[in-house]
């Protein structure tokens, strides 16, 4: 690897959703320089993506806070700071050479001292029913998140799912659906205690524990045949304008088995400083695993000044620009 020449930067951080976006800025407030890559064509993840309207309650500062607004102002305070943003670039691999990493992309390469994994859950699809599905039916009646919470002004709405997510899900639509269903195969959730006691002092219908044995339409409707858990026989049936199932998304981080980090169940393992297994390299956010370790918004914050105030002090970045054999 010849890095004569090149532009190095301080610290490079792969991945532009809100941890990222924060690391970004946090790095800038520490004066570093800072690249920051991003698969997508646009930054903030998932709540840019697929969740715009969604109204968050657990940023601290703000009781509540669309997310659209909130990527806005994560990316007003990034502008503050000459942090260099490539989009549509997915990493490929990552070497290393005199004090140096190199980082390939699908488009180009990149050079740094340090760098900060902030990849969420990575490439990432919904969990889909477990069941045969006709393409037209699925692609008429079913979704799998909501960006305008509009659309579903007076339908008679579906949510299949028992985490914060479907439950989210709900509680955005309850001013614009006419009629709300949850259907959970348990009798308990798995969602946020504040947002379950609102939707049982909701309208919402709560069917558990029933999970779907089959769609079809009928009379313009689709029509969600029910069992009770672990029966055969069908117990409901629900006439529809939409379904959607909110069983989360599977991660794909095998891309992350090219970056030479230790993984456990497809996760970055990291130690207290966020430090990976491969010295120089940082996680934080979804992509990491640890003891105790909760995926929330707040904790991923929390883990950006430990990771940047680590590389600062493990490669002195700030005070001996050409320490470890790094050529400027």
């Amino acid at each position: 690897m010849q890095i004569k020449n090149r532009n190095i930067y301080d610290v490079i951080i792969i991945g532009g959703g809100p941890i990222g976006m924060f690391a970004a800025y946090y790095a800038g407030l520490r004066t570093l320089k800072v690249q920051l890559i991003e698969s997508l064509g646009k930054l903030g993840g998932q709540l840019a993506a697929l969740y715009p309207e969604k109204e968050m309650i657990n940023v601290p500062g703000f009781a509540q806070i669309k997310a659209t607004d909130f990527i806005e102002r994560l990316d007003k305070q990034l502008n503050g700071f000459p942090v260099n943003v490539l989009l549509n670039n997915t990493v490929d691999t990552i070497n290393y050479s005199e004090g140096v990493f190199e980082i390939e992309t699908d488009k180009t390469t990149t050079y740094s001292k340090t760098i900060i994994i902030a990849t969420g859950i990575g490439p990432f699809e919904p969990r889909k029913l477990p069941l045969l599905i006709d393409e037209t039916t699925e692609n008429k009646f079913i979704s799998y998140y909501v960006r305008d919470p509009r659309s579903y002004q007076g339908l008679n709405v579906a949510i299949a799912g028992g985490g914060d997510g479907a439950i989210d899900t709900a509680l955005q639509l309850l001013n614009h659906a006419e009629h709300l269903t949850i259907i959970h195969r348990r009798e308990g959730f798995r969602a946020l205690e504040s947002n379950m006691a609102k939707i049982k002092n909701s309208p919402v219908k709560i069917m558990t524990p029933y999970v779907i044995s089959a769609l079809n339409e009928e009379n313009g409707k689709l029509k969600i045949n029910l069992q009770k858990a672990r029966e055969s026989e069908i117990k409901e049936i629900i006439n529809a304008d939409r379904l959607i199932v909110s069983y989360g998304f599977k991660a794909n981080n095998r891309i992350q088995q090219n970056w030479g980090v230790e993984l456990e169940r497809n996760l970055i393992t990291v130690n207290q400083k966020m430090e990976t297994s491969r010295p120089g390299i940082y996680a934080i956010g979804d992509a990491t695993i640890y003891p105790y370790k909760q995926k929330i918004l707040a904790n991923g914050f929390g883990e950006v000044p430990i990771a940047v105030n680590s590389a600062i002090e493990d490669y002195s970045l700030t005070s001996n620009r050409n320490i470890h054999g790094i050529v400027q």
